[in-house]
């Protein structure tokens, strides 16, 4: 089954609170890969998501401890989507005390779960020195076909970001100046993939990528 293009199900970069509740503008099909970037300041408690179509989902997330800027970048991912979510529902991220930005998009095909050698607990890379480029992120993928979506934050609002190489840009230059930058490559190849954006002004930076393989079945376990 062939990997879809992203579709935006919602964007709010103007900030949210605990429970804050987002509307959808597409839908996002039974068995579609459900990934939402999340963006916050505070970074003393969890993050979590949940949507009005009773779907559940898992989050990747890293912490910094300095400031100004987001402090928490995080994924939160239902890989196989058990129910329907069409437009016009909710998905509702929860983190107490926090503010920040949130993004979601659908994915038709990438419900063959994480791919192996991106675990969410293993790409995260911080940079706690001052520097226009983080430590690359890279990871030789186990299967062919495979999104790899890549998520990056920083401390000083950056006009003068360049996306990676071979990665298309999910976010517009306003989103990436306040919050940071979400982005994916789909391959159709077992290759290293490598993430490394760079912004103009020196500062401390944090990554994480996050690769999800496509199924031969439709529905192979959804996510309940």
């Amino acid at each position: 089954m062939s990997i879809g293009t992203p579709v935006l199900l919602f964007d709010d970069g103007t900030g949210f609170t605990v429970n804050f509740p987002a509307t959808t503008i597409a839908d996002a099909p039974e068995g579609s890969l459900i990934a939402v970037a999340i963006f916050v300041d505070d970074s003393t408690n969890p993050i979590s998501a949940v949507d009005s179509a009773g779907n559940t989902y898992e989050v990747a997330s890293n912490l910094l401890s300095a400031s100004p800027g987001p402090s928490v970048m995080a994924i939160a991912f239902c890989i196989n989507s058990a129910f329907d979510l069409p437009a016009g529902g909710t998905i509702t991220v929860s983190q107490s005390g926090g503010t920040g930005g949130v993004f979601a998009y659908s994915v038709s095909g990438a419900n063959g779960g994480l791919d192996p050698s991106t675990p969410y607990a293993s790409p995260v890379v911080n940079n706690p020195a001052s520097a226009t480029s983080a430590p690359v992120l890279t990871g030789t993928l186990a299967n062919a076909n495979t999104i790899v979506f890549g998520i990056w934050t920083w401390f000083t609002n950056d006009a003068g970001f360049t996306e990676s190489s071979g990665f298309t840009d999910l976010f517009d230059a306003t989103h990436q100046s306040n919050w940071g930058d979400f982005a994916y490559k789909i391959t159709n190849a077992t290759t290293a993939v490598t993430y490394a954006p760079t912004v103009s002004t020196a500062q401390q930076l944090q990554g994480m990528i996050l690769a999800f393989q496509a199924s031969d079945i439709l529905y192979p376990q959804a996510c309940l």
